[in-house]
């Protein structure tokens, strides 16, 4: 599934909903109004224990970034406030939030 997060200060904020299985699961996100296509882009979050988390993508020549979620981010359940950020040689060129919001796994049962 493909997730519009505006660039644009004020925009909609996404709700991702993932697993805590879902170690290395395809997101894709479409950056609309990205600053600089030529920018370096990482995704930053804060779990619900309170522990930082980030990591880095690219920005495709669609304007697409297909993040493959690291295990940090789906280890504990509960919604992680995330974000989108943007920075070049000069620092910080633009930022958006989502929410990575983490469900318990399916436990597995002897029947």
């Amino acid at each position: 599934m493909t997730y519009d997060i505006s660039m644009t200060p004020g925009g909609y904020m996404p709700v991702i909903h993932v697993s805590q299985g879902d170690e290395n699961r395809q997101v894709t996100l479409r950056l609309v109004d990205a600053p600089d296509s030529s920018a370096n882009y990482s995704i930053k979050g804060m779990r619900p224990d309170g522990s930082a988390v980030s990591d880095t993508v690219s920005l495709g020549s669609t304007g697409l970034i297909n993040w493959y979620i690291d295990s940090e981010f789906t280890e504990i359940e509960g919604d992680c406030i995330c974000e989108v950020v943007a920075t070049s040689g000069s620092g910080r060129i633009g930022s958006q939030n989502f929410i990575l919001r983490v469900e318990e796994a399916a436990q597995a049962t002897d029947a």
